[in-house]
């Protein structure tokens, strides 16, 4: 067959081709019956020629035509039933492209469309009207050739292609892929009339096909990432079958138990059990898994290659098939020797640690009954020797020399300093064994802050420091032992006192509905944030040297902390260092009183 130009397809629409069937069948009666009446002029000029008489002639005419009758009747009926196959075949065709979602059209050999299905409507968006007449240019992509140059010469080399895998354009722009099936349209006589070309949108499939795909990948993935966790986990993991065999399992799991991998794969889940364990498991696999589909996590020992065993905790779920029966079961088991041993550390350590805790308080309870014994002991010579001193004293102020009645001075002073460390160990001994006796009554707390102001004015003014005193009006009942709470407010002003060099100190009490609150505010050097709880330690003393004052023995804090807790009170500081500070204490107040 000639091959045909492809890249001189008309992109402009141009006139109708004029070839059809009915035109041919009318344009071939014609020439029969033009060529049917040459013969009988012929036969009658023939016999005219010859001299025949008229008789002669009409017979012979008659047989002609006789003749001619006959065989008209016989084409007619040989012409009737190939009309009847070529209508019937252009029914069938018409019905196919009439009913076919598909995309079914005719060209001739320049490619102009001479027929167009009702798919070819839906598929392109160009009517039977629109597109008849038309170059097939209307539906080919810029790019056609890339995609269809192998296709056009397969067709004009075996007259038909089949499922060619190309791309269309519809009316509205829109890029589709396609399938494309075409068979060139013969002639009797051979010569090619035109193509006959079926295309079916793909669109539908190639989305299909590229979401299976990325279904395939993502299947892949899910794979690779399954095998990744399975054998990078550091827990055993194993697939049983029905009957608890095991079809596979990870590294982990051939490791926790000393095997080759491959030798653990068809063991039973039984033979690596210690008896004592297996009706643990049948348990678990009877009645568990069958209700919940999962197990409880539990406890159990596996036996190693070597006989030992190795203790574990096991969680196991039940796997299924489409139809809901069970066909195995996954298994994970967690080593635990090591987390075994640490607890049985951890038991061991918790076990001194009570030991040395019973011994600690033992030689907490024997320190304290030790300081409670001296201090008592120590406070009935002190106070003789006291007693002793102030006679001494009396008698020999008259008739003494100022040194000796400065060395007595300087003796008294130690005594009554050693009195009151021996008050105030007696005092923490109470506090620490929860004897510390306390006689409340209802007083005005007032009266307390006035008292100890009082006491220490002096003292104040001695160092050049103000002392203020700030209180609400009028009575302010409150429900404690007045002695107690004025030695800690007393502490209080005494530090005040010491540490402050300049500026002033302010005692304050407020009243809340439920409570009294005291403070004790000074402009001295204050104490560091990270100090605020360890002030109130026993035995603790801040080092101030720039202050020029000896420190105590760090017990009034904790007395005084002591003393607010017996009260159901609670003592705080506020400071920041170089910023003064201010330590306060609350009371509950009394609620008989509004």
């Amino acid at each position: 067959m000639k091959k045909q130009s492809f890249n001189g397809i008309s992109r402009t629409p141009e006139a109708p081709a004029d070839v059809g069937i009915k035109q041919l069948g009318y344009s071939s009666l014609a020439v029969f019956l033009a060529g049917e009446t040459a013969i009988v002029v012929g036969t009658l000029l023939f016999f005219f020629n010859r001299g025949l008489d008229s008789n002669t002639i009409f017979i012979c005419l008659g047989c002609t035509m006789l003749f001619f009758l006959l065989f008209t009747i016989a084409a007619y009926i040989y012409t009737r039933n190939i009309w009847n196959r070529v209508f019937i075949s252009e029914d069938r065709l018409l019905s196919i492209s009439m009913i076919s979602t598909d995309a079914i059209f005719s060209v001739d050999t320049n490619f102009i469309v001479t027929a167009w299905s009702k798919g070819a409507e839906k598929v392109f968006g160009y009517s039977q009207k629109d597109a008849v007449g038309s170059s097939i240019a209307i539906i080919l992509p810029d790019d056609f050739l890339k995609h269809d140059q192998e296709m056009m010469d397969t067709l004009f080399e075996k007259g038909i292609i089949h499922l060619h895998r190309s791309f269309r354009k519809t009316k509205d722009g829109r890029i589709l892929p396609v399938d494309i099936s075409a068979s060139t349209l013969t002639l009797p006589d051979g010569q090619v009339a035109g193509f006959l070309i079926a295309i079916r949108d793909i669109s539908n499939q190639v989305r299909m096909e590229k979401e299976l795909r990325e279904s395939a990948e993502h299947l892949e993935e899910s794979r690779e990432r399954y095998r990744n966790l399975f054998e990078s986990s550091n827990d055993g993991l194993l697939y049983l079958g029905p009957d608890r065999r095991i079809l596979q399992c990870n590294k982990a799991f051939a490791d926790m138990l000393e095997y080759p991998r491959d030798e653990l794969e068809g063991v039973s889940f039984q033979d690596v059990t210690p008896p004592e364990w297996r009706a643990v498991d049948d348990d678990v696999f009877a009645n568990q898994l069958p209700g919940t589909g999962r197990s409880d996590e539990y406890a159990k020992d596996f036996i190693r290659k070597d006989g030992s065993r190795v203790p574990v905790l096991i969680r196991a779920w039940m796997v299924r098939d489409s139809k809901r029966n069970p066909i195995g079961a996954w298994v994970i088991a967690r080593d635990i020797s090591e987390r075994m041993q640490y607890e049985d550390f951890i038991r061991e350590t918790i076990a001194r640690l009570e030991d040395a805790c019973d011994e600690l308080q033992e030689t907490d309870r024997l320190n304290t009954e030790f300081v409670a014994v001296v201090s008592h002991e120590l406070r009935a010579p002190l106070a003789a020797i006291q007693s002793s001193l102030d006679t001494l004293k009396s008698l020999r102020e008259s008739m003494g020399s100022p040194d000796e009645i400065e060395l007595m001075e300087i003796l008294s002073k130690g005594i009554h300093r050693l009195s009151h460390l021996v008050t105030d160990l007696m005092d923490l001994t109470r506090i620490e064994t929860g004897q510390l006796g306390l006689d409340s009554s209802i007083v005005n707390a007032s009266d307390i802050t006035s008292r100890v102001a009082a006491l220490y004015q002096s003292s104040f003014n001695e160092k050049g420091l103000d002392l203020r005193l700030e209180q609400p009006d009028g009575p302010c009942p409150l429900d404690c032992d007045p002695r107690r709470v004025e030695q800690v407010l007393t502490n209080l002003v005494e530090n005040a006192l010491k540490f402050t060099e300049e500026g002033e100190v302010v005692i304050r009490l407020e009243r809340t509905p439920n409570r009294v609150i005291y403070s004790v505010s000074d402009t001295g050097p204050g104490v560091p944030p990270e100090l605020h709880e360890k002030i109130f330690e026993k035995f603790y003393t801040p080092s101030l040297p720039e202050s020029g004052n000896k420190p105590g023995i760090g017990l009034g804090l904790a007395i005084s902390r002591g003393i607010v807790k017996a009260h159901g009170g609670s003592m705080w500081v506020e400071s920041h260092e170089n910023a003064g500070v201010t330590f306060a204490f609350y009371l509950p107040g009394d609620p008989n009183v509004p």
